[in-house]
């Protein structure tokens, strides 16, 4: 079961993405005219004057038609050379007009484009992290490979199944397991927010996909909710993953506001091959208010629509919204992704043209920890935001598609600051 909270019309509306394939291309200019030519234009024009006076003309009246006739060529000649001349000017003034709105087009996309959120705090409860940070020591087991995902009881029927689940200290209840991840997660969320403005609007998503009826886990979000402490008031958004990312970034209005997410994953209802995780974002646009120093910053990421769309773009598009070196990425996170497009995600790799480097540390969170469900790119955020903070550099990360099995996600996540790695 899916229990969201979604109720902001605004993003129903917000229909617009950046792209650059759709500028129209420069103005043709137009060719300047020639004085060579011009000049033999006139020169044409006196040479059938002179012969239409030969022929037409009576002899004893041909030396005063004569200037009639150079008079007359020259002012056709010049007259015809300034006409060329002003709608030589006209063209390239509307070719000038025409570039310099596509230039300030192109500027305004490449600003829109370049935006990134703030992570201003991430926190999560996994079988990793049962308490809402991952240490160092776990964090560079888990970046070396070490998986957390093995066969054990699930938690409803004990039935032995291959996933990774939340830490249920013994005999536990689901319900009570649920509480304690959830507290843990949003008590961290409280202590960053406890230092904003009390009345500061934030907007809120809520993920969610769990097997227990929506009925008890609202009581147990009104319940966790109430025990957080947190002061400021929630505008519900409408939209999930990474698709409310690219959404967000879009809108001028959302740039000085506060996005808080929190999606878990928890009893799923096909557990093998899953994991159990509770994660927490709060995020910023660019121009929001500093209440504190960003950890990380979230690229605006590129959607590859399956096999057909050109990965090779998107993904050096997604490099360029930062923008970034390729070389500078030091891992690659693939979350979310179906087996079948393991060629999609070589090929935007190979795309990309990462370092070697990144080539050989790429990190299958599917494998490592277990698929989180539409949880999944938070907690793959989450997860790079606290590698940043142990000291990890730029991070490339492939994330599938919630609601398209056959989409991906590309995007770059980027130390806050150059002296935090």
């Amino acid at each position: 079961m899916h229990f969201s909270i979604v109720l902001d019309e605004r993003w129903g509306k917000w229909i617009m993405a950046v792209g650059l394939e759709d500028v129209p291309g420069m103005a043709p200019r137009p060719k300047r005219p020639r004085l060579l030519l011009w000049s033999s234009v006139l020169l044409v024009l006196m040479l059938v004057g002179l012969l239409f006076d030969l022929l037409f003309a009576d002899y004893w009246g041909r030396g005063g038609s004569l200037w009639v006739v150079f008079n007359a060529s020259l002012l056709v000649g010049i007259t015809s050379f300034c006409v060329r001349g002003l709608t030589y000017i006209y063209q390239v003034r509307l070719a000038d007009g025409w570039d310099d709105a596509r230039a300030q087009d192109l500027t305004l996309r490449f600003q829109k484009g370049r935006r990134a959120l703030q992570v201003l705090e991430a926190r999560m409860c996994t079988a990793l992290s049962p308490k809402g940070r991952i240490d160092e020591q776990r964090m560079a087991g888990l970046m070396s490979g070490e998986k957390v995902i093995r066969t054990q009881p699930f938690r409803l029927d004990g039935t032995a199944v291959r996933h990774s689940r939340l830490d249920s200290g013994g005999d536990a209840d689901p319900e009570s397991v649920l509480i304690e991840a959830l507290t843990a997660v949003l008590c961290d969320l409280a202590h960053a927010l406890s230092k904003m403005p009390d009345d500061l609007v934030l907007n809120f998503l809520l993920e969610s996909n769990s097997e227990l009826e929506e009925g008890r886990l609202r009581r147990i979000w009104q319940y966790v909710w109430r025990q957080s402490g947190i002061r400021q008031s929630l505008v519900a958004i409408d939209n999930s993953g990474l698709g409310a990312v690219d959404k967000w970034l879009d809108q001028d209005c959302e740039q000085d506001a506060l996005l808080l997410v929190v999606a878990f994953q928890f009893l799923p209802e096909q557990p093998k091959g899953t994991a159990e995780v509770v994660t927490g974002l709060l995020l910023g646009g660019s121009g929001a208010p500093r209440y504190h120093t960003p950890i990380a910053f979230v690229h605006r990421p590129e959607l590859i629509r399956g096999l057909s769309c050109d990965a090779n773009h998107c993904a050096l598009q997604a490099l360029g919204w930062v923008p970034i070196e390729a070389s500078s990425v030091e891992h690659v996170w693939r979350v979310g992704v179906d087996v079948y497009l393991s060629s999609l995600v070589a090929m935007t790799l190979a795309s990309a043209r990462l370092p070697d480097r990144a080539g050989k540390n790429v990190h299958d969170l599917d494998l490592l920890l277990g698929h989180a469900g539409n949880v999944a790119p938070w907690l793959v955020i989450t997860i790079v935001t606290q590698a940043i903070q142990s000291g990890a550099g730029a991070q490339f990360v492939v994330s599938g598609e919630v609601f398209s099995e056959s989409d991906l996600w590309v995007f770059v996540v980027t130390p806050a600051s150059p002296l935090s790695h």
